[in-house]
C-alpha cells in the first residue's frame, strides 16, 4: 500500500527530478563542448604545423630548382660544345674543347608531404590550397622521372664518350661517332623535357609562395 502524499509534495518532487535532469543535461552539453573546443584546437594546430612543414620544404626545393636552372643551362651548353666536337672528330681535326657528360641535378624533397599525408592534416585544408599542393607534388614526381631518364642517357654518353677519347685517331670509326652523336641529341632533348618542367615548376613555387604569405598576413 502506497502512502499518497499531499500534492505539494509530488510536484516538489518533480522539480527536483528536473533540477537533477537538467544538470546532468548542462554537464553533458558542457563536456560535448569541451571536447569539440579540444578538437578544434587540435585540428588547428595539425594544420599550422603541416602549412609549417610543407613551407620549410618549399623552401628547400626553391633552393634545389634554383641549382637544377643553373646546371641545366651548364649542361646545354655542354652538350652544344659535345657536338661541335664530334664534328671535329669526324674531319679528324683537333676538337677545341673535350667531351663532357657531367651531369649534377639535385631531387626534390617530399617528405613533409609524405608525413602530412599520413597523420591526415590534408583532410584539414581548404580544397583550393590542397588542390595547388597536391599538383605540385605531382609535378615534382614527374620532374624526378625526367631527371632520372636524362641521367640515364647521361650515362650512356660518357660512356661512349669515354670509348671515343680512348681511342686513337686512325681507331675512331662512324659508328662510334654516329652513337655518340645519336646519345647527345637524345640528352639535349631529354634535358628540354627536364627544363620545361623546371619552368613549371618556378611558377609553382611562386604561387604557393605568395598563398603561403597570403595566409601569414592573415593570421
Amino acid at each position: 500500500m502506497y502512502d499518497v502524499h499531499a500534492p505539494h509534495g509530488a510536484v516538489h518532487s518533480w522539480k527536483d527530478f528536473f533540477i537533477h535532469i537538467a544538470a546532468i543535461a548542462c554537464g553533458l552539453v558542457l563536456a560535448l563542448a569541451l571536447e569539440k573546443t579540444a578538437e578544434y584546437l587540435h585540428q588547428r594546430h595539425l594544420l599550422s604545423e603541416a602549412r609549417s612543414v610543407l613551407a620549410a620544404e618549399l623552401e628547400d626545393n626553391r633552393r634545389a630548382w634554383q641549382k637544377n636552372a643553373a646546371e641545366v643551362q651548364r649542361m646545354q651548353r655542354e652538350l652544344k660544345d659535345n657536338l661541335r666536337v664530334i664534328q671535329a672528330l669526324r674531319s679528324h681535326a683537333l676538337p677545341a674543347g673535350k667531351l663532357d657528360y657531367s651531369a649534377n641535378l639535385y631531387a626534390t624533397l617530399d617528405g613533409a608531404w609524405q608525413s602530412v599525408h599520413q597523420n591526415g592534416a590534408l583532410s584539414l585544408m581548404p580544397q583550393t590550397e590542397l588542390t595547388k599542393e597536391a599538383w605540385f607534388y605531382r609535378l615534382m614526381l614527374d620532374l624526378l622521372d625526367a631527371i632520372g631518364a636524362f641521367n640515364s642517357t647521361m650515362k650512356i654518353a660518357a660512356a661512349n664518350a669515354a670509348n671515343v677519347a680512348n681511342a686513337s685517331p686512325e681507331q675512331l670509326d662512324t659508328r662510334q661517332l654516329d652513337e655518340l652523336t645519336s646519345k647527345t641529341i637524345e640528352a639535349q632533348g631529354r634535358l628540354d623535357y627536364v627544363q620545361m618542367f623546371l619552368d613549371i615548376e618556378e611558377r609553382g613555387i611562386d604561387e604557393l609562395v605568395g598563398a603561403s604569405r597570403g595566409k601569414g598576413a592573415g593570421k
